[in-house]
């Protein structure tokens, strides 16, 4: 492994009374003592890993504190369902790859069922790197290109999750990871990645309803890239895939990321042959995003 995927000596310093405590409650538990931690870090003599700032943290997933952790957990508790269902149920010695990992939110909940050796978050934001890799979170991190590969070996892990990042990435970025995720995975991993679904352009409709001086930076960029929404819907409901080139900031150009809603019948036809569809969830009341679960061949 590569040097540049290992972590800190002050991450090892405390993982282990870390990952004890982490073991012993049930999920439920776990999300009440972390939802604790956001406020007091602290708790049992055990120093949590550190969370950013509040406004920091709703800049790239819309929310913050309890709330941030509540909508994680409840993709957290999907993922281990789907591993244990498709017969690849995670323990401590499972593999797991945070794909576009952020500050670590999803990461403080699988610290509880993988071991810190086991568990590995890229971005390609080295500012969100940076913080992961001081805040104390028990896992390896790394920076990684927009269009990869990774320094990973191949056929070494059971797990790649990716949360909101196949919903931004233009279609060669995201069949560019496709590929490398292949190489990646072992037979019977699985990859579970979300995208914008069809009811997005439920939200973009009703940006463009707002007066022009109360849309955000980002709603603006809304209505700019995607201008007609029949025309959007009519191309979705054809198995096309739909991006809008808006740009997220410094480490995410518009040449590679955006908005991207991709429809079902072109994750069956698109997506790497190595990979095979086991779920596809499009349902606004269990997800704001639609998600789709492939198993490696």
């Amino acid at each position: 492994m590569s040097a540049k995927y290992e972590g800190g000596q002050a991450m090892k310093f405390f993982s282990t009374t870390l990952d004890a405590l982490a073991s012993r409650p049930t999920d439920e538990a776990w999300l009440r003592i972390l939802s604790k931690a956001a406020n007091a870090p602290t708790i049992k003599g055990v120093r949590f890993p550190a969370s950013p700032a509040p406004e920091w943290q709703s800049a790239f997933v819309g929310s913050s504190g309890v709330s941030a952790l509540q909508e994680a957990f409840k993709f957290y508790q999907f993922i281990k369902a789907q591993a244990a269902h498709h017969g690849r149920p995670l323990d401590r010695m499972s593999r797991v790859l945070d794909f576009g990992c952020g500050w670590g939110r999803y990461i403080r909940f699988f610290m509880k069922c993988i071991d810190s050796t086991n568990l590995f978050g890229v971005d390609v934001d080295p500012d969100m790197i940076g913080f992961c890799k001081i805040s104390g979170l028990p896992a390896q991190f790394a920076t990684v290109p927009p269009l990869g590969p990774t320094a990973f070996e191949a056929k070494s892990f059971d797990l790649i999750y990716a949360y909101s990042v196949f919903s931004h990435l233009s279609e060669p970025a995201h069949l560019a990871w496709l590929q490398e995720f292949s190489r990646l995975l072992r037979p019977g991993g699985l990859l579970v990645a979300t995208t914008q679904a069809r009811h997005f352009m439920d939200h973009v409709q009703a940006v463009k309803r707002k007066p022009p001086d109360t849309r955000s930076d980002w709603e603006r960029s809304l209505c700019i890239g995607f201008p007609d929404a029949t025309e959007v819907l009519a191309a979705y409901d054809r198995g096309e895939f739909v991006f809008a080139a808006t740009g997220g900031g410094d480490h995410r150009p518009s040449s590679f990321y955006g908005e991207a809603l991709i429809p079902r019948s072109y994750i069956e036809r698109r997506w790497s042959p190595d990979l095979r569809l086991v779920e596809f969830i499009d349902d606004r009341n269990r997800f704001s995003q639609a998600v789709a679960v492939l198993q490696a061949r």
